[in-house]
């Protein structure tokens, strides 16, 4: 379990300080499987656009938008990136359209952690509850006024 931090993000470049911070964990990770990331907060929150910015942090230059209604979007990270030697592949899900007891979608998600090339990050994971890894990286994303978000990051279970 690490200590949660928090952080007031005002601008782009909060975010992205936010999404190192994220990195930082990832370094200490076991290398066996993919690392999953769960991004909670309400609608507009903030879960979207910091994966955009984690994704050019990544190098990744195509435009990333939300699979609200396709479930998933993968992107491939650039071998020239600075996380390239851990991962090849990021993997946007958005869960708030799936149940508990989507079984197809619990055996795909099987399969995505099987690979250690991945870093999956999953809106809403509070939604598909058992479905998830026993320990995932939580973040926690709030309003605090028009332009500012409060985003915290701290590791918990999400099988409660």
């Amino acid at each position: 379990m690490i200590e949660s931090m928090k952080y007031a993000a005002k601008s782009p470049e909060g975010m992205a300080r936010v999404a190192r911070a994220v990195f930082s964990h990832v370094r200490r990770a076991p290398l066996d499987c993919a690392y999953v990331v769960g991004l909670s907060g309400e609608l507009g929150a903030g879960k979207t656009t910091f994966t955009k910015i984690l994704a050019r942090e990544l190098g990744i230059k195509r435009n990333v938008s939300s699979p609200t209604f396709i479930l998933e979007r993968t992107y491939r990270i650039p071998s020239s990136g600075r996380y390239a030697r851990r991962f090849s592949r990021l993997v946007h899900i958005d869960a708030y359209r799936l149940t508990r007891h989507d079984t197809i979608f619990a055996n795909h998600l099987r399969a995505l952690r099987s690979d250690p090339r991945n870093l999956i990050l999953i809106e809403w994971p509070e939604r598909i509850g058992r479905m998830l890894p026993k320990n995932i990286l939580r973040i926690s994303f709030a309003h605090k006024d028009e332009k500012t978000r409060i985003v915290t990051i701290g590791a918990r279970s999400h099988r409660e």
